[in-house]
């Protein structure tokens, strides 16, 4: 009962979002592109067939693989700021220590 209310709720959102981006394609003001986003992530909610078949496609892995590589980028950089941090501080105890 409560699963079939949130995949309701999950269409209902799609349909929403999806007319919203109409809208926002007729009247130039209105953006578009946010509600489509906001269509493709409901739907995928909304039908596990969709999801399926959305991350097995060509385009959405690529940006897949991108948005892995920047991921572990910045994790590796934070990793470092951390470290530089711990060694600034380590010396900075070092030297307070000697006076």
């Amino acid at each position: 009962m409560l699963n079939s209310i949130k995949r309701f709720l999950w269409l209902l959102l799609a349909i929403i979002s999806f007319v919203l981006g109409v809208i926002g394609i007729l009247i130039p003001v209105m953006p578009q592109v946010p509600f489509f986003i906001l269509f493709i992530i409901s739907l995928s909610r909304f039908s596990p067939r969709f999801h399926d078949w959305l991350t097995n496609t060509k385009l959405y892995r690529k940006f897949q693989k991108i948005l892995d590589k920047k991921i572990a980028e910045a994790e590796a950089r934070s990793e470092q700021i951390k470290q530089t941090w711990y060694h600034v501080l380590w010396l900075k105890f070092l030297l307070l220590a000697r006076i």
